[in-house]
């Protein structure tokens, strides 16, 4: 069921991914696997909130927080504090938002740098702190994936093409360029997918 709700939603398949990880944390209950239950509550609670409804995806995230809490897992808590900036950032409380990603930043796990990063540079430069977002921005241009890369060197190009730095502004500029072409051709490639992905469970249908 997770393996099954992990490619749903790859494919976007979102209302259909919450079913696959529904029946996955019922059986992560029954087995006693509470880190399981925290990785689908977690899935649960991304998936709402990629369609739109914050408030069950704030309940799965609190789910999933308590219980990592309880477990007394730092990792597991800073990747759902990391979700719970997000979504807060998404609804534009980042008051809220800040307190979650201080907590998702103060656990230094390279595997989740990147989005941690990303929605910590959005939160710095929405309250007027642009210093702290550039230096956010820095440091995903070094280690964050193809996605983190390519906004922060956009945010990047903008702040010194507004300081008139031409020079480095062109550097980023160039780099943002570079990466969104990478991600388009990416992005092209998971379309095609998608749209065989779907015509095999039609015909598995």
């Amino acid at each position: 069921y997770s393996q099954a709700g992990t490619l749903l939603y790859k494919h976007r398949m979102y209302e259909k991914a919450m079913e696959a990880y529904a029946k996955s944390l019922h059986c992560d209950s029954l087995l006693g696997n509470e880190r399981g239950m925290v990785f689908h509550y977690r899935d649960l609670g991304d998936c709402y909130m990629l369609t739109g409804n914050s408030d069950s995806a704030l309940y799965f995230f609190d789910k999933g927080l308590r219980l990592a809490v309880d477990m007394s897992n730092e990792r597991l808590e800073a990747m759902v504090c990391a979700q719970l900036a997000r979504l807060y950032e998404h609804m534009g409380n980042h008051a809220a938002a800040e307190k979650y990603i201080a907590t998702a930043m103060a656990y230094d796990d390279s595997l989740e740098r990147s989005p941690v990063l990303s929605i910590a540079s959005r939160i710095y430069r929405a309250t007027g702190r642009e210093a702290k977002a550039v230096e956010c921005d820095a440091r995903l241009t070094r280690i964050g994936n193809i996605y983190g890369r390519q906004a922060a060197h956009g945010n990047l190009a903008t702040y010194y093409s507004e300081l008139g730095q031409m020079d480095s502004a062109t550097i980023h500029f160039n780099m943002y360029e570079e990466l969104t072409d990478s991600i388009t051709r990416v992005k092209a490639v998971e379309s095609l997918a998608n749209v065989q992905f779907q015509g095999e469970s039609m015909k598995l249908g």
